[in-house]
């Protein structure tokens, strides 16, 4: 909380100036409707820096899902995607305009039990685990829906990096290293796909700059890292809402969008889901490569649900989103909600 109240001074500023800067040098060719943004494609690219850590929310948290980071890079929407719309349940509606984009990231993770502390964590807590990949992307956007399909190829274990990594940052801030990456998750190749479909309805006040909409979203996951679906909803109010955008999350069920327009535009948003699992390997141990013993006691919770909240500023090439994700229980013996926060930096090149 300490880093939302030193950050909302600067925040309010920089809303002010750059409001008043696009109200007073708008150029003629900024739409009336707002709108309007969803007919025409992107015609940047995309540079995106996405960083979770459950310190960005709460500093003294340090356990389970502890960090998170992707680069990404999205392609401009261009008619040379054209096969994208294949696999786009959109094409079976003939939607008036279909705009295709293409994705590649490179990200890691981390998880760590509660007990922090002991070389062998007690075997019904959270087990050690890093995950480094890359991620492959497809995009297809019309007026007011939104899909991605996607596949996720990596590894788990010593070969993610993520002891010496976290080791790094505990040594650069002055923090005690945990004891016992030892017994984290044994060397395993990821391939998990990724479905995401996302829409834009019930927008309020529509021709005018402020607005409030709704997103019903859906996500599934199918891989030997991951097996679940989500179902959630987002609502988003502000000042001018460009249609399918939404924050770009690592680790959740909710449903991410890059930005389309290029003015000013500035939204809160808050949003609820529910996920069912079938499996997670960061909780469960290794798919194919033997398990160790002490994570052979975790149950987990066949039903989690999820909140988010959040802020998202976007000014001409540059957009900046912070964002905390509400997580209940995974597993059986996990002591409370997971919290996590997001800051995202985004940029057209």
């Amino acid at each position: 909380m300490y880093l939302i109240r030193s950050l909302l001074p600067s925040l309010y500023l920089c809303c002010v100036v750059c409001l008043a800067d696009d109200l007073e040098f708008k150029p003629s060719t900024t739409p009336q409707n707002p709108t309007l943004e969803s007919s025409f494609a992107r015609t940047q690219a995309l540079l995106l820096l996405d960083y979770e850590n459950d310190a960005n929310f709460n500093s003294k948290i340090d356990k389970y899902y502890t960090a998170g980071v992707r680069l990404s890079f999205i392609t401009k929407e261009s008619n040379a995607l054209r096969f994208l719309r294949f696999v786009s349940l959109q094409q079976f509606f003939k939607p008036s305009a279909l705009h295709t984009s293409f994705g590649l990231a490179i990200k890691q993770e981390m998880y760590t039990p509660k007990d922090r502390f002991s070389p062998i964590p007690p075997e019904d807590d959270h087990p050690y685990g890093g995950y480094l990949g890359v991620s492959l992307r497809s995009f297809v956007r019309s007026a007011y829906v939104f899909e991605s399909l996607g596949l996720d190829i990596g590894v788990v274990g010593k070969a993610s990096g993520a002891k010496e990594v976290q080791d790094l940052i505990h040594d650069l801030t002055n923090n005690a290293l945990l004891a016992g990456w030892g017994t984290q998750l044994r060397n395993e190749l990821i391939l998990n796909a990724h479905y995401g479909l996302s829409a834009s309805v019930l927008k309020i006040l529509e021709h005018t700059a402020h607005s409030l909409d709704l997103m019903p979203q859906f996500s599934l996951s199918l891989g030997n890292a991951r097996i679940h679906s989500q179902a959630s909803l987002l609502a988003r109010f502000g000042y001018r809402l460009s249609p399918n955008t939404a924050p770009m999350y690592l680790n959740s069920g909710f449903m991410g969008a890059p930005y389309v327009g290029q003015w000013f535009s500035i939204y809160g948003f808050v949003g609820a889901g529910m996920r069912v699992v079938g499996r997670n390997m960061f909780l469960q141990g290794n798919t194919f490569a033997p398990h160790f013993a002490s994570n052979h006691s975790i149950r987990i919770k066949p039903f989690v649900c999820e909140f988010v909240w959040g802020i998202s500023l976007r000014y001409k090439r540059f957009e900046i989103v912070y964002s905390v994700v509400h997580r209940s229980r995974e597993f059986a013996t996990q002591d409370d909600f997971h919290s996590f926060g997001l800051i995202s930096l985004g940029g057209r090149i």
